[in-house]
């Protein structure tokens, strides 16, 4: 047993199943920018994000995006405004990881509950021309086929 520490949740407690009565699994998937995807507000899965559209040929289709796949969360670049230099050369804060910007970190932003501009917002923190990697980390819910649930009973 690991101890979470303070500010953490065991995946559970922030990922619930969006799709009530449904069954769906998780997933990650690196896109390089730009994605070339749409997501909305989702219908189906009050208070998350869908993706509505992959554009043919593009770093999501590339990547197994599909239409009604949920945006759950995405990486987003953060400023740590509490570290300074001399935390960033003791290891706390990985100062060199992004083009050399102190106090700049990679972190996962959870997108449940968030608003439209919020969600893109961290999406392009991702962006190069932001101090970001230029690649942007989702995850990515899926709603398991009703033939794919009796398949596996």
């Amino acid at each position: 047993t690991v101890g979470l520490g303070r500010g953490m949740k065991p995946m559970d407690e922030i990922l619930n199943p969006g799709f009530k009565g449904d069954t769906s699994s998780l997933g990650v998937v690196e896109l390089p920018l730009p994605m070339g995807m749409i997501f909305e507000e989702s219908d189906a899965a009050p208070g998350k994000f869908e993706i509505v559209e992959v554009v043919p040929g593009s770093n999501a289709e590339a990547a197994g995006v599909q239409p009604g796949d949920l945006l759950r969360a995405t990486t987003a670049m953060a400023v740590n405004w509490k570290a300074s230099m001399e935390e960033a050369d003791t290891g706390f804060i990985e100062a060199d990881a992004f083009g050399g910007k102190p106090g700049l970190q990679r972190a996962l932003f959870n997108a449940d509950g968030q608003t439209f501009d919020s969600v893109l917002t961290a999406l392009s923190s991702n962006a190069e021309d932001k101090d970001g990697p230029g690649v942007a980390t989702l995850v990515i819910e899926r709603r398991t086929a009703p033939d794919e649930k009796d398949a596996s009973s």
